[in-house]
């Protein structure tokens, strides 16, 4: 009952809030509200896409600012299809979010593990995508570049700038 009245709170905040913000104006701002220990949800016809869980979240006007971020995303049979973990995120009203440091999601389909500094989750597109350095293992090798996209589980990645692909020796 404690994390569903949570929910109801963390979700009336969101909804109350304006546009998304820029990453700076997410870094600078400082908390009205803060909820503790709470699990967000998003359903789409009574299916789960994705459940979010962090120990804090500080919300101030459009934004809010969550730590310790635990993400896991479903598949069409509503289980676990990958996990997106993280030091600190952001959350924007239009459902995207924003995960920072040491961010890791790691595929349960593929097997495949990204580790990255940031990473953006596309609530439209339904898409992960970050302009920074990643590193992808795979049951293939390594993967390192930049600019990558892809969806949540691994297995649709495109990378415009790739620096290295092969076997871990």
């Amino acid at each position: 009952m404690k994390k569903l009245n949570r929910f109801f709170l963390f979700t009336l905040l969101l909804l109350s809030c304006g546009k998304e913000g820029t990453d700076k104006k997410a870094e600078e701002h400082t908390a009205d509200k803060t909820i503790q220990e709470f699990e967000v949800v998003e359903t789409v016809r009574g299916k789960i896409l994705w459940r979010l869980q962090a120990k804090r979240a500080d919300i101030s006007g459009d934004t809010s600012r969550i730590n310790d971020v635990n993400l896991s995303f479903y598949d069409l049979d509503e289980k676990i299809s990958s996990i997106l973990t993280a030091d600190a995120g952001y959350v924007f009203p239009s459902g995207d979010m924003l995960a920072k440091g040491n961010v890791v999601v790691i595929s349960m389909e593929s097997g495949r593990k990204l580790f990255t500094e940031t990473l953006s989750w596309k609530q439209e597109k339904y898409k992960i995508v970050s302009d920074d350095s990643v590193t992808i293992f795979t049951e293939d090798g390594i993967i390192k570049g930049d600019n990558f996209e892809s969806n949540p589980n691994l297995t649709e990645i495109k990378i415009r700038e790739m620096r290295a692909v092969g076997e871990d020796k």
